[in-house]
């Protein structure tokens, strides 16, 4: 067995590759885990423990066993009077504990998943990487879903469109419909205080594992129905006869090879395609062309080619080449189509990436061979917002509807949607499931990873006794142990985690003390003030810790688990007090809200917001009167052409100064490289909420002021892809690129706006470059203390 936690204890599909022949199986470890740690609370358990989810009936189910290991875990905290230990993962068909105490029980609820409506794919990959597909490019039909959530007010669907019933169910109860939350002025969208009265454990999605290097995926893009708290009609992802949200999750290792197939089961477009018709470039436009982008992974561009366009009938074949020394980690994959992406984003063409630590990585590390030993969930969180009034504030943004966007790109798709409860439309799903509980045992850590995959809404997650509780709980620890993909050098104790759109967290949560608890995503003033603008803000309770058997007497102290012991690859090597050899600047604007037609990316040599860019009125002012700072919407693939505004090469140490304003800030994601914090305008720690100084990030949120961040340009040549990851704003233009020379070339140093001699005034060509002289380098190097984390 590959070394690493296996994801998830509900024993989801597990798809193995060994070159020519593939073949399934389940971790029924992780199966009885669960029906073990049902057994502790005193919880129903909703499957036999060697049976497993959305496995199709030819499958045959293997049992794996790992070796005992001793494994030293962190210490209890000084109070504890309890000895707590810690091993490797064993088979638990041989463990047998008796309990003194019983959870709350959940519902009982039954999910069936008759392969959504699907068979296995019959689809040939074609010999060459893009294809047309023979079958007829006829408008999409929804794909036949047998689905059924007893309890839950909906019935399967039947064959053909989806549609509502007449008079969806609302049986549910609720403790409010809506609240404000603790400190906060306004009520924030989500569900508030709502809790649904029948709810699901919490499943892991389809998980794709790499065996002996290789993983070859092949995914299906289709119209079909998601039924669950809300059911609606979307784009979704099909693999291996199971079509859900989110899609599997690829569970891959350093120096893995995955092949992915993208199968556009799509009708045709209702417009022209923004080659075909350049006046559709960053507005949105057509909704059924798709491609890939994989989130975090430390891949080449050329690879991870989101400027691919996949037509409706058309298959394309991605490969990418996991480098040998790539760190381990949550990353996620996701519809990057420009003009399409916050449609098919929300709409569900999301799914995880695990980078699962290397057998000689967890040797080495004492934090994650014990970390291997603790039960982990691998899990995207994905809003979908059905009703939400469009409010306009002076940050100028605006959180969009699905039925919004897809009226806006005519996508031809019917919503259809059906609602449990028709006041509760805008909500938050965890692996597809709305508010899923999670059995755990009294002092016993477990393993979140966990993605916010949504194109608008930012998150502040904690755990609260009731959702309306008006501080967090006593009786249950959060901590956090990385963020973007990259592990802390030690573990952070604050009790919460910020995410923007596009960020990804790993937590450890315990509770030592019998009960039901909430992971709650509520904006919390009163705790957190000032972090970001009410519209971008989020209040549901996400996950229901259900917590059965003998109260533990103190939580775990983490004071010994050690993260600087993981190894980081060359490409995150600490830049804190290194030479700058390239450096530029970046703004995020937009129009003001009556007159939204444009947003742009500023890159310059100063694109200071308060200095240069900037009208007297607040706007972004025209490209042609900037000086320093040019302002663009999206201009499309500029390859080997050029010109760009910013050049630099593989082997720099690239340091960006990111501008930003308003309390909702931008969410600025980058391409290929993480990037290290360097500096910002922040008054402190207390009000750095998404980061530290000296964290690995790949998105971050630029807040008023300024932020500096600095990268290992490592591995990789090509052009380089940065936007702003509340989606419509990418689609609508909110995106550039920068190219980086390959090392043989580092010779021709960097160059950024104006200092270009191009055709377009100030740009840089191919072949512009200045190389700072020792004395420039010692200038601007700027030195700070060591990370803070």
């Amino acid at each position: 067995m590959p070394a690493g936690p296996q994801l998830g204890r509900r024993a989801p599909l597990v798809h193995h590759t060994t070159g020519k022949k593939t073949h399934h199986t389940t971790s029924t470890m992780n199966a009885n885990a669960n029906a073990l740690l049902k057994k502790k609370a005193g919880l129903p358990s909703t499957r036999s423990p060697t049976k497993t989810t959305r496995i199709l009936a030819t499958h045959k189910t293997t049992t794996t066993t790992k070796p005992k290991k001793t494994v030293a875990a962190p210490k209890p905290a000084a109070t504890t009077k309890t000895k707590t230990t810690a091993a490797a993962p064993k088979p638990v068909a041989t463990t047998k504990t008796k309990t003194t105490a019983a959870a709350p029980k959940p519902t009982t609820t039954t999910r069936t998943v008759k392969g959504a409506g699907n068979s296995s794919s019959s689809t040939k990959r074609s010999s060459t990487s893009h294809t047309k597909s023979t079958s007829p490019n006829a408008a999409p039909k929804p794909t036949t879903t047998t689905q059924t959530v007893k309890g839950a007010g909906n019935s399967s669907s039947s064959s053909g469109t989806p549609k509502p019933t007449s008079s969806p169910s609302s049986k549910t109860t609720s403790t409010t419909s809506a609240a404000s939350a603790p400190g906060y002025t306004g009520v924030p969208p989500g569900p508030g205080a709502y809790l649904y009265s029948n709810p699901s454990q919490l499943a892991e999605p389809q998980v794709l594992m790499s065996v002996n290097g290789l993983l070859d995926i092949t995914l299906t893009v289709k119209v079909a129905r998601h039924t669950d708290f809300i059911s609606f009609n979307s784009r979704q992802y099909s693999c291996n006869g199971i079509t859900a949200i989110p899609g599997p999750t690829w569970n891959i290792t350093a120096g893995d090879t995955v092949t992915v197939t993208i199968v556009n089961q799509l009708g045709a477009n209702n417009d022209a395609d923004d080659l075909v018709d350049m006046t559709l470039m960053n507005t949105m436009h057509s909704p059924n062309s798709t491609n890939l982008h994989t989130h975090g992974l430390h891949v080449s561009s050329s690879q991870d080619n989101v400027f691919q366009r996949i037509y409706p009938g058309e298959t394309f074949q991605y490969k990418y080449t996991i480098p040998e020394d790539h760190a381990p980690g949550l990353h996620w994959y996701h519809s990057h189509k420009h003009g399409t992406s916050a449609l098919q984003v929300m709409g569900g063409l999301v799914g995880a990436i695990y980078v699962r630590p290397t057998e000689a990585a967890v040797t080495k590390s004492a934090a994650l061979t014990y970390l291997a030993s603790l039960e982990r969930h691998c899990s995207s969180w994905r809003s979908i917002s059905q009703w939400r009034v469009s409010i306009q504030t002076p940050t100028q943004f605006t959180v969009r509807t699905y039925e919004y966007l897809s009226n806006l790109l005519k996508s031809q798709v019917p919503i259809n949607a059906e609602y449990t409860n028709s006041s509760v439309k805008d909500v938050y799903f965890i692996n597809g499931q709305f508010q899923p509980q999670l059995a755990m045992t009294p002092g016993t850590p477990v393993v979140l990873d966990m993605v916010n995959a949504v194109g608008d809404v930012n998150i502040e997650l904690d755990i609260r006794d009731s959702p309306q509780a008006s501080s967090v709980s006593s009786s249950c620890s959060l901590v956090q142990i990385a963020s973007d993909g990259i592990y802390f050098t030690s573990v952070r104790t604050l009790g919460y985690v910020a995410m923007v759109p596009g960020n990804r967290v790993s937590i450890i949560i315990q509770c030592t003390k019998p009960g039901t608890y909430y992971l709650t995503n509520v904006p919390d003033d009163s705790l957190r003030p000032g972090l970001t603008d009410n519209e971008t803000r989020f209040q549901q309770s996400m996950v229901t810790l259900v917590v059965g058997g003998t109260e533990a007497t103190a939580f775990t102290s983490y004071d010994s688990l050690d993260l600087s012991t993981i190894t980081r690859p060359v490409q995150l090597k600490d830049t804190l007090n290194t030479v700058v050899t390239s450096k530029w600047e970046l703004s995020v604007e937009q129009e003001p809200a009556t007159t939204r037609g444009m947003t742009w990316l500023g890159m310059g040599s100063n694109c200071s917001i308060t200095s240069t860019g900037r009208g007297s009125d607040g706007t972004a002012t025209p490209a042609s009167s900037n000086t320093n700072c040019q302002y663009l919407s999206f201009p499309g693939e500029l390859s080997t052409s050029g010109p760009y505004r910013h050049i630099t090469y593989v082997g720099a140490v690239d340091e960006l100064t990111i501008n930003g304003r308003g309390k909702s800030p931008h969410s600025v994601h980058i391409h290929v490289n993480h990037f290290q914090v360097i500096s910002d305008g922040l008054r402190g720690d207390a009000q750095r909420y998404f980061y530290r100084i000296g964290d690995w990030r790949d998105t971050i949120p630029a807040f008023p002021g300024k932020v500096k961040v600095r990268q290992n340009v490592q591995d990789f040549s090509g052009e380089v892809v940065v936007h702003c990851h509340f989606l419509m704003h990418e689609d609508m233009g909110m995106m550039a690129t920068y190219y980086v020379r390959p090392a043989n070339e580092s010779s021709k140093g960097y160059c950024t706006y104006p200092g270009g001699t191009a055709t377009t005034a100030g740009s840089c060509a191919l072949s512009d470059g200045v190389v700072l002289s020792s004395a420039t380098l010692s200038a601007v190097a700027v030195k700070t203390n060591s990370p803070v984390t």
